[in-house]
């Protein structure tokens, strides 16, 4: 790039080929003129490149700029996830009462929820119910002309704190019915009554529906119904507290007595705009289709928060793990998941779910749960005499719990091998020298099997260098 004294040269070599303006070639006056024009020019080539740099995904810095890359590509990030689980439900009343699904609730704090599922209370009974940390908005509109790829967009406050999106259409006549969620159209026709979601760089969810050809157009005159269910993301409420039931239904809070059995946890944000970046760099090859190996764990990931470890399997590998063949696991994708803030039961019901919303014909699915296989290991080693023992045996702990960990930090495949681990506690440069031993690695591993290094449980066994 060119310096400010560059374009001062070019100006006065520019004067000086003019005998009347050759005259005030040197001057301050040439000088202060040729400066200027420098700088503007200087800041013009600064800031071409500087918007250049935003249209490619891969160097935009701007969250604007990374979420328009993303919507032409068809990407929409995971939303953000609720809190989930279970309350206890006391019947005082002398009668039976029911409790629909989606029955509002409210803690102390003011943070609403939601039950999950319909349960009947006989008089005096109590009932264990599952409980979300969502609130229901909802938005309807009338098709005043029944348009090609009609959009309906969300307010930018609504749309930071949705976790997922209910699309229903009434016609004139009455009879609303549920519409489906379909990435770009995908195996639509005219009769399909499919939308699609898009997210833009205003940071405003928004649904569209068919042109006629690829998804059904919502009739002239018809109500579109959208029931957004927000959240707060990560929100904790610890066991042993009240709720109240809100709305419609408060009158039974003389009866019923709502507590927390367990802590409501395991909400997350939505996905930052790295991750989004991240994943609209590789949504051409992947493309949501759940065809290729790895795609049901990659799916699951990009749909799903706080997932440490996931394996998804066919029914050649499961037949080849039981050593038998059988009939139910034809067609049958099989997962096996772990989270360090999602219990297993809710875990399954989550994955099982969001991969049956999928609508892919002949696939069955089944959860099977995690088996945690931790292992420990023992290092015996010497380090110089200027170094503190109880200080690298914590260094090396941290480590190796960051690398081969129950939480590690970044997503490992495959099985922990030795060399790993030595060449981490290698790569640390605190012993002189040292061995490892290792205890209770399994000897096979299954599908389901969640293997790693108790870090915390290991033993190091140090000591200074005769020098």
């Amino acid at each position: 790039m060119k310096t400010a004294n560059d374009f001062k040269i070019a100006f006065e070599a520019l004067l000086v080929r003019y005998s009347w303006w050759a005259r005030i070639a040197g001057s301050q006056f040439v000088d202060m003129i040729s400066t200027f024009v420098g700088q503007m020019v200087l800041k013009s080539q600064s800031a071409s490149a500087r918007y250049l740099q935003e249209a490619f995904l891969s160097t935009a810095v701007k969250r604007a700029s990374i979420l328009a890359a993303a919507e032409d590509r068809g990407y929409i990030g995971r939303k953000a996830t609720p809190s989930k689980g279970l309350v206890s439900i006391s019947n005082y009343s002398g009668a039976t009462v029911s409790i629909p699904n989606n029955t509002p609730l409210i803690s102390a704090a003011s943070v609403s929820y939601v039950t999950v599922g319909a349960v009947n209370i006989l008089a005096g009974q109590t009932r264990q119910v599952p409980i979300t940390q969502l609130v229901l908005k909802r938005f309807t509109s009338t098709v005043v002309s029944a348009d090609k790829f009609m959009e309906i967009i969300l307010p930018k406050e609504v749309s930071a704190n949705t976790h997922k999106i209910d699309v229903s259409v009434a016609g004139v006549s009455g009879g609303s019915s549920l519409w489906e969620k379909r990435y770009m159209f995908r195996r639509t026709t005219s009769k399909d009554r499919v939308y699609t979601e898009f997210y833009r760089p205003t940071e405003q969810i928004g649904i569209r529906f068919g042109n006629g050809i690829n998804g059904m157009i919502p009739a002239e005159g018809s109500t579109i119904t959208l029931d957004v269910w927000e959240t707060e993301g990560v929100t904790t409420l610890l066991d042993g507290q009240k709720l109240e039931i809100t709305g419609t239904l408060a009158s039974a809070n003389e009866f019923l007595s709502i507590v927390t059995d367990t802590s409501i946890t395991g909400g997350a944000p939505a996905e930052s705009a790295e991750e989004t970046r991240s994943g609209a760099l590789y949504i051409t090859p992947f493309d949501n289709q759940i065809a290729w190996e790895d795609d049901y764990a990659h799916f699951v990931r990009a749909n799903l928060a706080n997932i440490v470890w996931i394996n998804a399997w066919g029914e050649q590998e499961q037949e080849e793990q039981d050593g038998a063949t059988n009939i139910e696991n034809i067609n049958t994708i099989f997962v096996s998941a772990f989270s360090d803030v999602v219990d297993q039961a809710a875990l399954g019901a989550d994955i099982v779910q969001l991969l049956i919303d999928t609508s892919y014909l002949n696939k069955r699915y089944v959860y099977r749960p995690v088996n945690e296989c931790p292992f420990t290991i023992t290092v015996t080693g010497k380090a110089t005499g200027d170094k503190d023992l109880v200080h690298i045996a914590q260094v090396m702990r941290l480590r190796l719990a960051d690398l081969f960990g129950r939480t590690p930090l970044e997503i490992k495949k495959g099985a922990i091998l030795e060399k790993d681990v030595n060449q981490a506690l290698r790569d640390l440069n605190l012993l002189y020298d040292f061995s490892v031993s290792w205890t209770g690695y399994p000897s096979s591993i299954l599908l389901n099997d969640y293997v790693y290094l108790d870090a915390d449980n290991s033993v190091f066994n140090l000591e200074y260098l005769d020098e």
